[in-house]
């Protein structure tokens, strides 16, 4: 399941949301938020989810200019087949 996915590459990551959206009949945007304790376990989360979804990471630029603590919103697109 592609929810028990995201949660257990979450490894320290506080997550308050996460967003299940079918685009069509084979692909999802999933888009999660949370809390992450620095900026280096956002970027390793960030890291997992593209390798589960095979696909780019969308994560604003201007997420990064904190470094601890760090309120984020990601996106990502993974295929149902």
């Amino acid at each position: 399941d592609l929810v028990e996915e995201v949660v257990v590459a979450r490894n320290g990551i506080e997550l308050n949301s996460i967003s299940v959206a079918r685009d069509g009949t084979d692909t999802a945007t999933i888009i999660i938020q949370g809390i992450a304790p620095t900026r280096e376990s956002l970027l390793a989360f960030k890291s997992r989810l593209e390798a589960i979804s095979g696909k780019p990471v969308t994560l604003p630029v201007s997420t990064l200019a904190v470094s601890k603590n760090i309120s984020f919103s990601l996106q990502l697109s993974k295929s149902l087949q």
